[in-house]
């Protein structure tokens, strides 16, 4: 591996298919983009992202960092995205060396981040954020699918010089699927801190207000999302606001019809991160039912900002337990109803679990995870 001059800043490659673009102009995460920003405060940092065809010269400021978007059919495929990344990341670091490659969210980015790292000894670091550790049959979600994306996948774990997960739920999924690597470091997404200045001061009052925050898809399972809360507005009337960017077709809209819970239910749509704090202000509990999730960082959110966590037992939610949220297993509405009321209707279980779930985010904030990431950085 290379060993840089102590006088100068590490310098680092972050390669991703996406999540810093603006938001108009592609994918943007907002827990990535603040991480990375942060970061390029004592790294060198350049990040190789794919964008859409056409938005390539939306300049974006991340920090201190240079963002480079290589333009990218979304139909292309992973092997020709590959190469695309691989040409414009060896120009560069010929005239000037990386010490360490950053593969982020599956293929193509992550195999090509270890074919650098093999080729120049450079430092490499997974950092599985996504479906790299899922396998959904029912909705065929995830890169542990049978087939090539799972060999290749269960290659790039073995072969970086380190691996990163967001959560313990993720290690227990690897182990599943035969990544026993006992070096596995979790490093979670980190919520802003100034979510805490959102938290509420006292315990949900009737009529309550569910708040639901990710896009409208398969993996996110709002089909149970609405069952629940049908159950529980059938016997405590309440409200519902779900926030994200319909990708169902209508589909969630019409089960809400069927379900007669429309008068009761607000879809807001996509919502720019910033306007999601006065909705976190707005509800008392945070309905979350995925069918899977490396993390799950609106959980982090909600957690910081007061609210009671009640959702599927994946991702964080897993990783927080029965002492901090309500948690069943994906699909059974009928408990995550019945489970929610009993905790609404207990002030103190209802304020256990919020203060508990608070503590642990404050101990795992977004700083947390850039002084972690720190470490990992320049100990390679």
């Amino acid at each position: 591996m290379n060993n840089p001059s102590q006088n100068r800043k590490l310098r680092i490659a972050f390669m991703m298919p996406g999540g810093v673009a603006h938001y108009d102009k592609g994918l943007h995460i907002p827990e990535l983009f603040n991480l990375i920003a942060k970061l390029s405060e004592r790294f060198e940092i350049t990040v190789y992202s794919f964008v859409v065809l056409g938005n390539e010269s939306g300049a974006v400021s991340c920090g201190n960092a240079t963002v480079k978007f290589i333009s990218a059919d979304h139909r292309s495929h992973w092997f020709t995205k590959t190469l695309k990344i691989l040409s414009v990341f060896i120009q560069d670091h010929i005239k000037n060396n990386y010490d360490v490659v950053v593969g982020l969210y599956g293929l193509p980015t992550e195999i090509a981040a270890i074919v650098v790292s093999k080729v120049f000894r450079i430092a490499s670091v997974i950092y599985l954020r996504g479906g790299e550790t899922a396998y959904i049959p029912s909705i065929a979600y995830g890169n542990m699918s049978p087939g090539i994306k799972s060999i290749l996948t269960k290659w790039v774990c073995r072969n970086a010089d380190a691996l990163i997960v967001l959560t313990d739920f993720q290690i227990q999924q690897l182990n599943k699927f035969g990544i026993t690597r006992p070096d596995v470091k979790i490093i979670h997404a980190g919520v802003d801190t100034e979510f805490f200045a959102l938290a509420r001061k006292h315990v949900p009052q009737k009529p309550y207000r569910f708040l639901h925050v990710a896009n409208l898809n398969p993996v996110k399972d709002q089909a149970t999302l609405l069952r629940t809360f049908a159950l529980i507005n059938e016997k405590e009337p309440s409200f519902l606001r779900i926030a994200g960017a319909d990708h169902m077709h209508g589909k969630i809209h019409q089960l809400a019809n069927a379900l007669g819970i429309t008068d009761r239910v607000e879809f807001l749509g996509y919502l720019p991160h910033g306007e999601l704090r006065k909705e976190y202000h707005w509800a008392d509990v945070l309905l979350h039912t995925s069918l899977y999730e490396a993390e799950g960082v609106v959980v982090s959110e909600a957690a910081a900002a007061g609210l009671l966590i009640c959702g599927t037992n994946v991702g964080l939610i897993y990783d927080l337990g029965q002492e901090c949220v309500i948690a069943v297993e994906p699909g059974d509405y009928e408990t995550l109803a019945s489970e929610t009321l009993k905790a609404l209707e207990s002030p103190e279980v209802c304020s256990k679990l919020v203060a508990n779930s608070q503590i642990w985010t404050k101990h795992e904030n977004l700083l947390t995870s850039v002084e972690k990431l720190t470490a990992l950085f320049s100990s390679t």
